[in-house]
């Protein structure tokens, strides 16, 4: 949760690069979602009514996996429409590089995101990162709505 509202243009997203073990738990397809409710705490919301509160912002396909060492610069994403008054970011994870559940599907990360509001760096901020978990499914990711009723 941003402490203000910004117009969410752009994000600079370093995909999981901590060591050469790690970098196959990069992110590889996510859909992006925003919210511009003041609510503090909006995981009850958001399973009990998501199409009230978050709006698809862009999809990441294909995002470059890590590279496993310092001259890793991560990958800037230009939202086709920038986003106003956003206070909530959330990334739904589809795939990562380490695809199988046999392998580890279900650890992933990212290793920082910058978040920019009409083009200028918002932050530095300290915010509190919130995971919410998720079922382990094995049908298909694009069948998600935040339109659906829970």
């Amino acid at each position: 949760k941003f402490k203000e509202p910004i117009n969410l243009a752009k994000m600079h997203i370093w995909n999981m690069n901590w060591s050469a073990s790690y970098v196959d738990r990069s992110l590889k397809d996510v859909e992006v979602y925003v919210s511009t409710s003041t609510a503090d705490d909006l995981y009850n919301t958001m399973y009990n009514n998501p199409s009230k509160v978050w709006t698809l912002a862009t999809v990441l396909n294909d995002m470059k996996q890590g590279a496993s060492n310092a001259n890793y610069t991560g990958e800037e994403y230009v939202l086709e429409q920038t986003q106003a008054n956003v206070t909530w970011v959330m990334f739904r994870i589809l795939t990562n590089y380490r695809e199988t559940a046999a392998t580890g599907a279900h650890y992933c990360g990212l290793s920082e995101v910058q978040f920019y509001d009409d083009t200028e760096f918002v932050g530095p901020q300290r915010t509190q990162l919130t995971f919410v978990p998720g079922e382990v499914k094995t049908a298909n990711p694009s069948t998600f709505s935040p339109d659906a009723e829970s």
